[in-house]
């Protein structure tokens, strides 16, 4: 919960009676804001799928892998922002 206080999606308060509340509305917060809040880092599909510098042979190893990794990390990224904390609430009838 720290994390989601520190990058902004929580405010956290102190105390007996303090807690966490979330810091905007459910429908301005996305999928992928807390998958890197929670995890810390940007979530990846394979070690280099975000670039070259990620490579984990060497930076200058020419694989032509990562163009494909790297494009499924954008549609994925893309994927992970357009659903909202707002659709993964449970709505009673």
């Amino acid at each position: 919960l720290q994390n989601l206080a520190k990058d902004g999606i929580l405010n956290s308060y102190k105390g007996a009676k303090g807690g966490f509340e979330l810091s905007k509305p459910v429908e301005d917060i996305t999928l992928l804001e807390i998958i890197k809040a929670s995890e810390g880092k940007h979530p990846k599909v394979f070690a280099c799928s975000v670039g070259r510098d990620d490579c984990v042979r060497k930076p200058d190893y020419i694989c032509g892998l990562q163009p494909l990794f790297n494009n499924l990390q954008i549609k994925i990224d893309d994927f992970l922002l357009t659903i909202k904390l707002s659709d993964l609430i449970i709505k009673e009838a």
